[in-house]
């Protein structure tokens, strides 16, 4: 649980210092079948969005094997 806390708060870290970079961009997130993975993809989508000002679409993923 760490480890994805930790690598959810790079990812905002890194995509709010960039954010002049990517403002007004198409991109879509992946979210697999499992909750937390959800939640991060929503929570991506959220900062793309609103902090950002760029459009992003969640795609469900397909996670059979």
């Amino acid at each position: 649980m760490k480890k994805v806390i930790l690598g959810l708060a790079l990812t905002l870290g890194f995509t709010l210092s960039a954010g002049s970079a990517f403002s007004a961009e198409k991109v879509n997130i992946g979210t697999p079948a499992w909750t937390g993975a959800q939640a991060i993809a929503a929570l991506l989508q959220a900062v793309v969005v609103e902090r950002i000002g760029g459009e992003a679409n969640l795609v469900p993923g397909n996670n059979a094997t």
